[in-house]
C-alpha cells in the first residue's frame, strides 16, 4: 500500500518458531527493563522529548534501545503506550 516508500509493519508479535514471509525481516527485541508511558498519538512527540530530556536524566537512566509503540486495544486508537528500554547510567 505504500508504493515505493517502503513496507513496514510495527508491533507484530509472533512465536519464535514462525518464519517470516519472503522479503520480510524478523527482529528480535531482547528482554529488559522499560519505562512505560501512556499518551496519545498527538502528544507522543512532546512526551518523548520530556522523557528523554528530563525524566531519564533525573532518574539517572539512559535509553538502551529503540522506543517501541504499543496500541493496547484496537477500539481505542487515541491511546498509545510508549516503551522506553532503559538502563542505569554508569558513573
Amino acid at each position: 500500500p505504500w508504493g515505493t516508500d517502503g513496507q513496514y509493519l510495527a508491533g507484530c508479535q509472533v512465536p519464535g518458531s514462525v518464519e517470516p514471509p519472503a522479503g520480510w525481516e524478523c527482529w528480535q527485541i531482547p528482554a529488559g527493563q522499560c519505562l512505560v508511558v501512556r499518551c496519545t498519538p498527538r502528544t507522543m512527540g512532546a512526551v518523548i522529548d520530556t522523557i528523554v530530556q528530563e525524566v531519564l536524566p533525573q532518574e539517572q537512566l539512559r535509553l538502551h534501545g529503540a522506543i517501541q509503540e504499543h496500541m493496547p486495544a484496537p477500539d481505542t486508537p487515541d491511546i498509545l503506550e510508549l516503551y522506553f528500554p532503559v538502563e542505569p547510567v554508569d558513573d
